[in-house]
């Protein structure tokens, strides 16, 4: 019992000091621990300092450069960037995969640059730009049919739209310079295929014509219209831009197609003209779909907006010319009728002057001989002087009085010319 007891007391006077001394090797680690750490805040806060003074800090990579111009040239961009708030942006950039990295360059999202990436693997750059430019001028054509061919535009030039889209009534189309210059509301062009889109006339020889008849955009075509292209034909035919054997599909375009007069005419002698009478709307839809349907869903693309923005200023600007230039016509008109009733007023103002002058003569007491009317007055006698007080009679035969009447009279209106097409519209 007295052994176990003092085996005891060993133990605990050995295990005591032993504790002790390991706890302060502890707080000893502890403190030294936290010296370091706040030892490498501390170097690195002094890092970052030196980093922004442009000091190479101890430790750090250097960066490598071929020559001087790239370090300048480094240093300049980085200080551009820097500047603009934008240096870490690119930096990060560097470090993500290519196809983030090529979206955040094209400036659109992953999603975008996966389908740019596939349809250039699908097309080509070169390729994708060829399509592209031949749908833009197709649009552009559309957007001013829309433009121009609508009841709101009001007055305006309808010659010029279908001038560029006859694209719409034949996929190949042939239209010359003298072609165009039928007449102004008239264009006459050749198919280098078959003429027509209409089934039943496909087998037709190639270079067959076209004409294509405008009306206004609110007028019905009805059946006079469609006679009156009927006799353009002819006219056409006389001057030879149309031989007689040759088909012809002649279109009149209105704002709308009389129901019962509207349907389609056979003319020619050999039945080889057709007339079709359609509306604006009907053209306009065609060329949608030739163009598959997309300029409804891309009406509103950016290219789209800003041609219909340019389309309408230079329209804005063309009417305020032609109102000041009718503004100065008719000013001009005005100047020159004030001119001619000043002129009429000192002609009438110098035979009143001579009259009286020939009165005072006659009052004067010499003989004038007699003056013989030579016949103008119907009887061969001689005509009476007057006299003083009293007014001359009249001369009803048209003397002198009549010629100077006649001279300042106005002229008559100029007749309207007849409508013609030109002769060397086959040319």
């Amino acid at each position: 019992m007295g052994l176990t007891a003092g085996t005891i007391l060993i133990v605990l006077g050995l295990a005591v000091p032993i504790l002790l001394v390991l706890a302060l090797v502890w707080d000893q680690e502890r403190r030294r621990s936290f010296a370091r750490l706040k030892f490498g805040r501390l170097t690195q806060d002094n890092r970052g300092l030196k980093l922004a003074l442009n000091k190479t800090p101890a430790g750090s990579l250097p960066l490598a450069f071929a020559n001087e111009h790239e370090r300048q040239e480094f240093l300049e961009l980085s200080g551009t960037l820097a500047a603009n708030g934008t240096l870490l942006d690119w930096l990060r950039l560097g470090s993500k995969p290519p196809l983030d990295a090529g979206a955040r360059l094209l400036g659109v999202n992953e999603r975008d640059a996966i389908a740019l990436r596939q349809a250039v693997a699908d097309w080509t750059a070169q390729g994708i730009l060829a399509v592209l430019e031949r749908v833009k001028v197709r649009f552009t054509h559309i957007a001013d049919m829309e433009r121009v061919w609508s009841a709101s535009a009001g007055e305006g030039n309808l010659r010029p739209v279908i001038d560029q889209a006859m694209w719409v009534f034949e996929p190949e189309i042939l239209v010359t310079e003298s072609g165009q210059a039928v007449s102004p509301t008239a264009t006459l062009a050749r198919a280098t295929t078959d003429l027509s889109f209409d089934p039943s006339r496909s087998g037709q020889d190639t270079g067959g014509k076209i004409l294509v008849e405008m009306r206004d955009v609110r007028a019905t075509v009805g059946s006079e219209d469609q006679l009156q292209a009927w006799n353009d034909v002819r006219e056409l035919m006389k001057a030879g831009a149309i031989r007689e054997r040759d088909s012809v599909d002649v279109y009149v375009i209105g704002g709308s197609v009389d129901d019962l007069d509207g349907n389609p005419r056979i003319e020619g002698r050999n039945r080889n003209v057709r007339i079709t009478s359609c509306d604006y709307g009907q053209v306009i839809g065609r060329a949608k779909r030739l163009t598959l349907g997309l300029y409804d869903d891309l009406v509103e693309a950016p290219f789209l907006r800003q041609y219909r923005a340019d389309a309408e200023a230079a329209a804005l600007a063309e009417a305020e010319r032609a109102r000041f230039a009718h503004q100065q016509q008719r000013l001009s008109a005005e100047l020159d009728d004030q001119d001619q009733d000043r002129h009429g007023d000192d002609d009438h103002g110098h035979h009143a002057a001579d009259a009286h002058a020939h009165d005072e003569e006659q009052d004067d007491g010499h003989d004038a001989p007699e003056h013989r009317d030579d016949g103008h007055n119907g009887h061969g006698a001689h005509s009476p002087l007057p006299k003083k007080g009293q007014q001359p009679a009249p001369q009803g035969g048209g003397g002198h009085g009549q010629t100077r009447l006649a001279a300042i009279a106005p002229p008559p209106a100029p007749l309207k010319p007849p409508r013609r097409f030109l002769r060397n519209a086959a040319q």
